[in-house]
């Protein structure tokens, strides 16, 4: 019986697997097919065997299927350990298996050769990323913008790095580095707008700012709770209690009854009433829905309790206390 090989491209430069599942099932199909029944010549060069087990395992990779993958591609970069695409594949089944050491230590392998090389760099950040090696990720980040300067997810992602590692005015200044090459980029608009919330800095930037860059977001995304909790912060800290209730009570209704930031966002709205707007019995309200709601924050009671213009505080005291919360 004649066999009938199955076409089947290799890609010579590095790339990501993706996509295209069911044609990449039916090619493992039929390449597994012909190797069971002997329908692959033993007068194969190693190279073409590391070509057929590099088909194999991209195939598997596409199909999701790692484990099977990771065996091929293996086989693939012992029998040709020069061929760069099987070692990126094989280090992005390995990445997606969950294994970012093995990734990393192969696409560390690919750099040492080729230091520029966009794709590698990218995985590699990646890799190291999702390893939660941030120190390491931030430097590659770094070296991705060397190579290519205007590299918007290398940007934004040191930026998200460097606000993780604490180093708020570093990540405003890629933010804002981003915004200036790419001024409809909405992701870097809200986080800086975030970024400033969270800070309360001067140095990372003014309240301002974060309220037009999270008012601006908000007219294309007018659901993101993320987005109106910050700007109600943002008003708050500007003294705007009324907006900032309004925004509080639209993060309420937003967001789902068992998220935890449904609760803070009432034990905020309490915190208003129950000192700068001095609207007691709304304040009282507000806080037995947060202390319902599962709002235990301590710090953030004690703080309340601790302020001089609290009004009611005996009752504010009950409260706390009748639903288990301290706040000392």
């Amino acid at each position: 019986m004649a066999c009938h090989a199955a076409a089947h491209q290799q890609t010579r430069r590095p790339r990501r697997a993706l996509g295209r599942a069911a044609t990449a099932t039916a090619i493992v199909a039929i390449a597994l097919a012909a190797l069971a029944t002997g329908c692959v010549s033993r007068d194969l060069t190693r190279e073409q065997f590391a070509d057929e087990y590099y088909s194999l395992g991209t195939g598997f990779l596409e199909a999701g299927d790692h484990e099977r993958a990771i065996r091929y591609l293996q086989r693939a970069v012992a029998l040709r350990p020069a061929a760069v695409a099987a070692r990126f594949n094989l280090a992005a089944a390995f990445l997606e298996s969950g294994d970012t050491v093995a990734a990393s230590d192969h696409l560390g392998q690919l750099l040492a050769s080729d230091p520029d090389n966009r794709r590698v760099l990218e995985l590699q950040a990646e890799s190291h990323r999702r390893g939660a090696r941030w120190g390491d990720a931030l430097a590659v980040y770094g070296r991705l913008l060397e190579v290519q300067p205007r590299h918007p997810a290398a940007r934004f992602n040191s930026a998200i790095l460097l606000w993780t590692l604490g180093d708020r005015s570093a990540a405003a200044v890629q933010l804002r580095a981003l915004l200036n090459e790419y001024p409809d980029d909405h992701d870097a608009r809200l986080h800086l707008g975030l970024l400033i919330a969270d800070a309360g800095d001067p140095v990372v930037g003014a309240f301002a700012e974060a309220s037009t860059l999270l008012r601006d977001y908000l007219e294309e995304h007018p659901d993101a709770a993320d987005a109106v909790l910050a700007l109600a912060r943002v008003e708050s800290a500007q003294r705007r209690y009324d907006a900032a209730l309004d925004l509080y009570t639209e993060a309420e209704q937003l967001l789902p009854e068992d998220d935890p930031e449904r609760a803070a966002a009432a034990f905020e709205r309490a915190v208003i009433l129950l000192t700068a707007v001095e609207d007691p019995i709304a304040g009282l309200v507000a806080l037995r829905t947060a202390l319902q709601g599962g709002f235990r924050d301590e710090d953030r009671l004690a703080s309340l309790l601790a302020r001089d213009d609290l009004l009611y505080r005996p009752m504010v005291l009950d409260t706390v206390a009748n639903h288990g919360a301290s706040g000392e």
